[in-house]
């Protein structure tokens, strides 16, 4: 390696010695030179040096032409003494200089040493870091290189960097978050910038999901297109991986293709970094499905953490070590530095008559951060003596996590050990009421001592309170989670509180489903998704216990407010057809899970697949499921265009509803798909009259969901009939109303009915781009026949360049983006 040079990127490329600057004299060979400077010390492949000089012009002779004008760069260099400066070998090019030796590495490292000081709350710290970054900034990055892709993208990637490079007015005071984790940082994100999957991989506790929020919040600017976190230890079904992480990206899906391929898509294009959290119960499913979305995005990174490697190809391992512990009299080992701020929390502040004591137990403890925390919670009730005392006692026998695990587990009350390990049944997080009716009322812990005991938890640092909005709510850390799982097991009460569990979130799903139909319509739905790994946990218990299929179904079922309402339409049919599927049994869960898969399924646009469902509910079920069927299936009827077999379902649906005297939010859909139909006929009285009924039931009883389609249906009467401004209005409330872009159906056909009713040509254009974009995650065809008459109108006013221009800045907003455009 040479270190007595620098290589300059950030400006025109230039290559100094001590001696002077060494002349490049071609754009092609500071090109090669500034890619591979790019990734120092590392070999760079013929075709990423060919990609970066040519781009896709590239000559028929690249490969040959390459080693020429290298070869020539290489004697010029030996000239001026760098005569071993670039390396070749059979894996391509290498520049021979550590990463310091090249402005732009030694830039982003100071960007993100900054960053880390700004989330510690240094703020002068962070000034003085970032000052010495923005001064190695020059000029236009890369500025004399040929303007190739590689060249603009690399430069607009360090121009990202340089934008947040500033100290924020209020900068957050973290104590957790980067206690002395600066190398580790730095060669993780070293890993990622040169490989496009690492792992960090060590034992429970030492601090891997830590790490990798760190790399990934110390990164950011590096990836344009977005971080994403997705937390997989909640998850025990290998089928919902994908699932899992478009719900942390909170990326909508009705299209009716697998989640998978809906991610791939969406990372395509996008220089991302997605990170995938306690991936070690699932390495085999984990390992297919990052392998998936590496093939289809070529700039897309992905950071994993797990016990153990995925074990597949172009994996980088990053074993994470414990935090450094102290050599003798060092109080300022990372360390001694976490187990006293954790223990200043009890009132605890290291002094010269305990900083022996101190420093020893964190030796003890291996410098692993989760059995510092464990100890430093018990300093507020034990003497530092006792407690040294104590766990060295136990270190003797067993490895130190394991051993302060043990420990603090039997220095908790007895009913903080039932609750502790009762509470592993909860995947996610759990509020209270969950906790008093899962892990108490058995006799043994009284209800009016629930949260005394928790709080305890709480204090001993085996329970986090979270920061959520609403009621509190309370997670085990994983590591924790699982030995109170063991213990569990051990006592045999497992099956028995696993059963409880379920019992309970079905419980919660009936109650909220009652209540769907009214003011705490948004609440229910908020707190649903909160629940929704436990929602899974109780559906995996059922559909995997002997004995307890049935209670799944029931379950299955009573959840189609958070399926439909939710926008979680292909993971409620994930779950409908495996609880169809595990019970055959006739009963009234049957026939109601049956109609709910048909509505997932045809809102999918499968009418097919929803055809074949609603068939099954035959004319001995129950008259709420003939009712909801005979709604379900006319619906099907209008998506494939049979109209009047269509009206004539929907009719009776509505008759059937009427009899019952039912009124829920599906209800009011069978009048909303009912006037739509009416519409296509010409019946605009009777269309009219129907969705007025509609909303004034809404509105009544506060429901949203619902009116969202009332109102739309409202603005197509209104747009047939010429009333175009009542239409915008209309649209507008309706598109307000399904604002989250959980329900991608309502918003297609809200931001393209906005687009028929626009005056501007232009703006009518990128709302029609902008609703293709939104139809491009919904299953259901657009047979909008005024839609494409809008269409011509504006290609007729615009010219078909002007239109194309305005329908594709529409095309590529987002699904946030296109809403607020639409509404704008």
């Amino acid at each position: 390696m040479r270190d007595d040079v620098s290589v300059l990127l950030l400006g025109p490329v230039r290559l100094t010695t001590p001696s002077g600057e060494v002349a490049i004299p071609g754009g092609d060979q500071r090109t090669a030179l500034a890619r591979l400077a790019a990734t120092p010390g590392e070999p760079v492949p013929i075709h990423d040096l060919i990609e970066a000089v040519w781009g896709a012009s590239f000559p028929v002779t690249a490969v040959q032409t390459l080693h020429c004008r290298l070869a020539r760069f290489r004697l010029e260099l030996r000239a001026a003494g760098l005569d071993d400066l670039i390396e070749a070998s059979d894996a391509g090019y290498r520049l021979r200089v550590p990463p310091g030796c090249v402005d732009a590495v030694r830039f982003e490292s100071l960007a993100r040493q900054g960053r880390r000081h700004i989330a510690a709350g240094d703020v002068p710290r962070a000034e003085r870091v970032l000052a010495q970054a923005v001064s190695l900034w020059r000029d236009t990055p890369l500025g004399d290189c040929e303007q190739t892709a590689w060249v603009r993208r690399e430069a607009a990637r360090l121009t990202g960097v340089l934008r947040t490079v500033h100290v924020p007015r209020h900068a957050p005071n973290t104590v957790k978050s980067l206690v002395s984790r600066d190398k580790d940082v730095e060669e993780v994100t070293w890993l990622l910038a040169n490989d496009r999957l690492v792992t960090l991989t060590g034992v429970g506790g030492v601090g891997k999901s830590t790490l990798a929020s760190q790399v990934a919040e110390c990164n950011r600017s590096s990836y344009p297109d977005g971080v994403w976190c997705a937390d997989l230890a909640p998850l025990n079904d290998f089928a919902l991986i994908a699932h899992t992480v478009a719900d942390a990206m909170d990326l909508h899906d009705q299209s009716g293709r697998s989640m998978t391929t809906v991610l791939a898509d969406h990372f395509q294009s996008q220089v991302a970094l997605l990170v995938l959290d306690n991936c070690e119960h699932l390495v085999p499913a984990c390992g297919l499905f990052i392998d998936a979305l590496l093939h289809a995005a070529p700039d897309l990174r992905v950071l994993v953490t797990s016990k153990v490697p995925l074990h597949i190809e172009a994996e980088q391992v990053h074993d994470v070590k414990p935090l450094s512990v102290p050599e003798p009299d060092d109080a300022d080992a990372p360390a001694v530095t976490l187990f006293v701020r954790r223990a200043a929390a009890g009132g605890f502040a290291l002094t010269e008559d305990n900083r022996k004591e101190v420093i020893s137990l964190c030796c003890r403890l291996e410098g692993v951060p989760l059995a510092l925390e464990l100890a430093a919670a018990q300093v507020r009730l034990l003497p530092l003596a006792e407690l040294v005392g104590q766990l060295d006692n136990l270190i003797r026998m067993k490895p130190a996590i394991q051993a302060t695990v043990d420990w603090s587990y039997e220095l908790c009350s007895a009913a903080e050990r039932l609750l502790w390990r009762r509470m592993s049944v909860f995947e996610g997080s759990f509020d209270l009421a969950a906790v008093e009716n899962v892990c108490a009322s058995y006799n043994d812990i009284p209800l009016d001592t629930v949260l005394d005991v928790i709080d305890g938890l709480v204090v001993k640092a085996v329970l986090t309170r979270l920061p959520e909005p609403g009621p509190v709510r309370y997670r085990v850390q994983e590591t924790l989670r699982q030995y109170g799982r063991e213990q569990l097991h051990q006592s045999g009460e497992l099956p028995l509180v696993r059963r409880r569990h379920r019992n309970w979130y079905l419980n919660v799903a009936e109650h909220r489903e009652q209540r769907w139909f009214g003011a705490a319509q948004q609440e229910l739905s908020a707190q649903s998704g909160l629940d929704h790994a436990n929602f899974r946990a109780a559906l995996g218990f059922c559909l995997t216990e002997p004995g307890e299929s049935a209670a799944g179904l029931r379950l299955a079922g009573a959840l189609w407010f958070h399926w439909v309402g939710g926008g979680r339409l292909a993971e409620g049919q994930h779950w409908l057809d495996w609880a169809l599927s595990a019970t055959r049994q006739p009963t009234i869960d049957r026939w109601k899970a049956l109609w709910v898969n048909g509505y997932v399924t045809a809102l999918q646009g499968k009418t097919d697949a929803a055809r074949q469902l609603l068939t099954q509910v035959g004319k001995d079920a129950d008259d709420t499921s003939l009712a909801h069927t005979a709604y379900v299936m006319g619906a099907v009827s209008i998506f494939e265009e049979d109209l009047p077999t269509g009206l004539a379902l929907l009719e009776q649906a509505l008759a059937r509803h009427g009899e019952l005297r039912e009124l829920d939010s599906n209800v009011i859909m069978t009048s909303v798909t009912l006037a739509l139909a009416l519409t296509l006929r010409g019946d605009l009285a009777r269309a009219q009259s129907l969705c007025c009924e509609a909303r004034e039931l809404c509105e009544a009883n506060e429901e949203k969901w619902a009116l969202g389609y009332v109102l739309l249906a409202l603005a197509v009467i209104a747009v047939h009939r010429g009333e175009l401004a009542a239409a915008t209005a209309l649209t507008r409330e309706s598109l307000r109303i399904k604002q989250s872009g959980q329900d991608l159906l309502c918003v297609a056909a809200g931001v393209g009915l906005l687009a028929v009713t626009a005056n501007e040509d232009e703006r009518a254009a990128t709302l029609l781009g902008a609703t293709r974009r939104v139809r491009e995650h919904v299953g259901l065809a657009d047979g909008s026949v005024i839609g494409h008459r809008r269409t011509e109108q504006a290609i007729q006013a615009l010219g078909g360049t002007a239109y194309e221009a305005a329908f594709g800045r529409g095309a590529r907003m987002s699904i946030t983006d296109a809403i607020t455009y639409a509404l704008g």
